[in-house]
């Protein structure tokens, strides 16, 4: 199994039979892993130049080129936003793209940081979890050897 199969797999609870939101998806790997839960999966990057093959061979995964700190996609569209393995790339505009993936998000949606890189541990406890505190979101971090991961949820949602 592989490791975004792996990330997939514990988050099944927040992406199973629902509509996913994959920011700085890279080479959809996870999207790809995701979808065989999920209802829809909708993945984003800057461009499609790492993006696998077997993502236009699903039907219920979508890729579009976009910017996530400037996502066009309307209020309330999906169920849950993931970052997987991709904290580290979006580094320095995380306070937008945070904005972006709760504006996205249903209520009662939740967002994912989910990560095995270790570049990724220090955004996610340097910046993102400081930066979620300020904002008043509600946050479940856990660590283990392989993977960090954050869920986190607007407080009135």
């Amino acid at each position: 199994m592989t490791r975004a199969a792996q990330a997939a797999e514990r988050l099944s609870a927040v992406i199973a039979n629902r509509d996913v939101l994959e920011v700085a998806c890279g080479t959809a790997e996870f999207s790809i892993a995701a979808a065989e839960l999920a209802a829809t999966v909708t993945c984003i990057d800057l461009d499609d130049s790492r993006l696998l093959s077997e993502v236009h061979k699903r039907e219920n995964i979508i890729f579009r080129t976009m910017d996530a700190a400037a996502m066009r996609f309307g209020n309330n569209s999906f169920d849950t936003v993931v970052l997987y393995n991709a904290a580290f790339h979006v580094a320095e505009q995380l306070p937008a793209v945070l904005d972006e993936c709760l504006r996205v998000l249903r209520p009662g949606g939740v967002l994912c940081v989910i990560s095995s890189w270790k570049l990724d541990y220090a955004v996610i406890t340097d910046t993102l979890l400081p930066l979620a505190d300020t904002r008043g979101l509600r946050c479940h971090f856990t660590a283990d050897t392989v993977y960090t991961c954050v869920i986190l949820r607007e407080p009135n949602r």
